[in-house]
């Protein structure tokens, strides 16, 4: 079993729906007591912290490869597309956790978001 701990619904929504994780919103879970529970007192096997971190160099190259061959499709992850020009906006808004953002993609000047 997959446990996603978080404290943003949307996130969380993702990692049900699309990683089939069991989804845990720490501001309403007693998180050390619902892993106690699932596992039966004996606590999570291992953890794994991710903090929003990623290794891009190490992994930039292999993940593109799989995107490229079809092996994987991250737009699932994508929830909004938006013009260069609205970067500033749209970075308070996904800072405040705002409007289900959790991926932007800015395009260029010359694109349009249904492209």
């Amino acid at each position: 079993m997959v446990l996603a701990i978080d404290r943003v619904p949307e996130r969380l929504d993702i990692a049900s729906n699309q990683g089939r994780a069991e989804p845990l919103y720490f501001e309403e879970v007693n998180v050390q007591e619902a892993l106690m529970e699932i596992t039966g007192g004996r606590g999570p096997d291992r953890c794994i912290d991710a903090m929003g971190q990623t290794h891009v160099k190490r992994s930039l190259s292999p993940l593109l490869k799989k995107i490229e061959d079809g092996q994987i499709d991250p737009s699932f992850v994508v929830t909004h597309r938006l013009r260069l020009k609205e970067a500033p906006a749209a970075y308070k808004t996904f800072r405040d956790k705002k409007d289900g953002h959790i991926k932007v993609v800015l395009l260029p000047p010359d694109m349009t978001r249904d492209e």
